[in-house]
């Protein structure tokens, strides 16, 4: 029988080997093989360096995102000729508000909105781009769930624009006081659609002297009390009712033999219709109904 032979191989040569065979690949004709080269935390700075002036915006992409490239060389990418190589510093844990300072945020406005809008964006990020006069990118800060209170609370002053203060409004994450400010001051449709909008903001919102998209938005509101919901859908509101979520079964019983198709449509795609209403809904006469019903998790095999 043959002695297995024990590797000698050490984790810092299997290290050695991994930078070997990346110094290797950085100079690849595959723009793809330099890219996963790029962002590969293992890079060493001055392969990063290289890559930051490759011709493939890609590569280079990449690199501004990683937090292995020097600060030096990411700064060098803060004024690239390509936007998203620019709005890719931002991505990258490592970079300062000072190296933040180096973007230009108004010139790539919509880059940087995007950003902002996304769920794993930074705190220290999104407090940076707070600071910009860019009502694209605010509104985009404004409707981030992240966005510290302190950030929302001077975004819903009234030196910001209307379409700021609204998405300030919506935002879950907007203090109380906060949002009972922006009802006082009209932004009455934008609150009605906060799942976060206190019930007796809901209930007020809910009465049939506000508008009729106010209305609406309560009675699509997921947090609005069954009550509530029982009745709007009523008093017309059925359609949105009928695709809450938060709908009660038994309201969703009755919604389901609505003469109305467009509510039955609305608790065939509810996850929270009763078996009851399913096994009515399958037999509808319309297709997509029964499609959708059918669909339907709640549904017995």
């Amino acid at each position: 029988m043959k002695k297995q032979i024990k590797s000698t191989n050490s984790p810092w040569n299997k290290n050695e080997l991994r930078v070997m065979k990346l110094v290797e690949n950085s100079t690849s004709s595959d723009v793809q093989v330099r890219a996963n080269v790029a962002k590969s935390k293992y890079a060493p700075p001055e392969v990063l360096d290289d890559l930051a002036r490759d011709e493939a915006p890609v590569v280079r992409a990449n690199a501004a995102r990683n937090e292995s490239t020097p600060i030096s060389t990411l700064k060098m990418l803060a004024i690239d000729e390509n936007a998203i190589v620019r709005t890719r510093i931002v991505q990258n844990p490592k970079a300062s508000d000072l190296l933040l300072n180096y973007l230009d945020f108004n010139g790539d406005s919509l880059y940087y909105a995007e950003i902002a809008s996304k769920p794993y964006t930074s705190v220290k990020v999104l407090r940076r781009l707070s600071k910009t006069n860019n009502s694209c990118i605010l509104r985009a800060v404004a409707s981030n769930p992240r966005t510290p209170k302190e950030v929302l609370e001077m975004l819903a002053t009234s030196y910001y624009k209307k379409s700021v203060q609204s998405a300030v409004a919506k935002n879950p994450s907007t203090p109380e006081m906060t949002l009972r400010n922006l009802v006082n001051e009209g932004f009455i449709l934008s609150a009605a659609s906060n799942i976060n909008t206190p019930v007796d903001l809901l209930a007020e919102f809910a009465k049939d002297s506000y508008s009729t998209n106010v209305r609406s938005a309560v009675a699509a509101n997921p947090s609005t009390p069954e009550e509530i919901l029982c009745n709007l859908a009523n008093e017309g509101f059925a359609f949105y009712v009928a695709r809450n979520k938060h709908a009660p079964a038994d309201l969703l019983d009755e919604l389901a033999q609505s003469i109305d198709s467009t509510v039955r449509r609305g608790v065939a795609s509810n996850h929270n219709a009763s078996v009851f209403a399913l096994k009515l809904l399958v037999k509808d006469k319309y297709q997509h109904i029964r499609d959708a019903a059918y669909n339907n998790p709640n549904l017995p095999a």
